[in-house]
């Protein structure tokens, strides 16, 4: 295995400041931990990096969001040219404007669910739209050649093994997996 000497880390945030307000606000007690203030000085960085989390993650606390009849709570509803250019789209350029000259070309589903036709049709024949390179699900395990670039999988913070971690513990065993 080749091994780097410095550490990488990546973030996916939520582009809408107005979804973030009011996630911050029902979930985390308005401690104001959604903010987009350090995302430049962080892409800025030489070992950080930020990418897109949607616009409004359609999440149960965002008010109106993209999806076509309101309904929240998961991402593979989002099935539509339409909705799909509000939650992918609009967040890029929102994100994008924020970390200039860096881009969010990379994605992660909320709540890890997708459409088919988020990861069959718009994923891969609208790319000068939303410019993105690779989506990411949450189905747990490694990248692989045969991965599917519009649904790879990778480990979530807070859910139980094999698909994630929730100690420190759980986290090393992915890492010691691959050494």
């Amino acid at each position: 295995m080749h091994r780097h000497s410095y550490l990488h880390a990546s973030s996916f945030v939520i582009g809408s400041p107005v979804a973030r307000r009011l996630i911050n606000n029902e979930t985390f007690s308005g401690m104001d931990l959604l903010n987009d203030y350090w995302w430049r000085a962080a892409e800025q960085s030489d070992f950080f990096r930020i990418y897109n989390y949607s616009w409004d993650h359609n999440h149960p606390a965002s008010g109106t969001v993209c999806q076509k009849n309101n309904i929240k709570g998961c991402f593979d509803n989002i099935d539509t040219f339409d909705e799909c250019q509000c939650e992918i789209k609009q967040s890029a350029e929102y994100i994008g404007q924020k970390i200039y000259p860096g881009w969010p070309d990379l994605f992660a589903y909320p709540y890890g669910l997708s459409s088919d036709f988020t990861r069959e049709t718009y994923f891969p024949e609208f790319m000068e739209q939303h410019r993105t390179l690779a989506a990411f699900g949450a189905s747990g395990g490694y990248l692989t050649k045969g991965s599917f670039r519009w649904n790879l999988p990778r480990f979530v913070s807070g859910a139980s093994p094999p698909i994630g971690w929730r100690t420190p513990a759980e986290l090393r065993e992915i890492f010691q997996e691959v050494e």
